[in-house]
């Protein structure tokens, strides 16, 4: 989505014109992850964050949606399924970071054999699978009604988390679930990088200005100011 920015035109003593833009752009980190209000700032994201945080940051986004879109069965799933995929893809790029690291192969593989044995975390696997190959299918969704009655004599109603059940699996709670599976996940990859630390390579930050105008047949061209 483009933005409108403010500038300024000034004709300067040598008979040129300056043209100044002011564009504020963030440095920002995984706290953008966690707001929909920085979904549209300028930001440049730090050199610091990781492919496997990323993936933890796109995984807690979708199960915020994923929260507020409870009431919406169609939302509910597409957030659903996109975060079971995100949370699975975050091991896969953590693998793939250390792939020359034989250090980080031997603690790998004894969290690999904790994470088996974990029934949570093998429910999000399979969750996973099932949502890449055939697509998460609800047994039930229910929605629930609470009606408040206060002794003062005031009442209220509203609606509560719908009873969500997924065909073949016994979920008691679907939401517990997937928090307790991105809290474990992500404690991994930050104790990862704090036992392999890893610098992040990139170019640095630097802007570009086009100029371009209008033809008198109504489109436009670049040209040089």
């Amino acid at each position: 989505m483009k933005k409108r920015l403010e500038h300024k035109l000034e004709k300067l003593p040598d008979g040129r014109t300056n043209v100044s833009v002011s564009m504020p752009m963030a440095l920002a980190g995984l706290e953008q992850y966690e707001s929909n209000d920085m979904m549209e700032d300028i930001a440049v994201l730090r050199r610091s964050v990781t492919p496997p945080q990323r993936k933890i940051g796109s995984a807690r986004w979708f199960l915020a949606e994923m929260k507020r879109c409870i009431q919406n069965e169609a939302f509910t799933l597409m957030f659903l399924e996109a975060y079971v995929t995100a949370i699975r893809s975050a091991t896969f790029a953590l693998q793939k970071m250390y792939g020359n690291n034989k250090d980080f192969d031997k603690w790998y593989a004894k969290k690999q054999e904790e994470m088996r044995n974990d029934s949570e975390l093998r429910l999000i696997v399979d969750l996973r699978n099932i949502a890449e190959k055939e697509g998460v299918i609800l047994d039930e969704y229910r929605h629930t009604t609470i009606v408040r009655f206060y002794m003062s004599g005031k009442t209220e109603a509203e609606t509560g988390v719908p009873i969500i059940q997924i065909e073949g699996k016994e979920v008691d709670s679907i939401l517990p679930l997937l928090e307790a599976s991105l809290t474990k996940i992500s404690d991994l990859i930050e104790e990862a990088h704090k036992l392999f630390p890893v610098k992040m390579g990139r170019t640095p930050i630097m802007g570009k200005i086009e100029y371009i105008r209008e033809k008198e047949d109504g489109n436009w061209e670049r040209f040089d100011f």
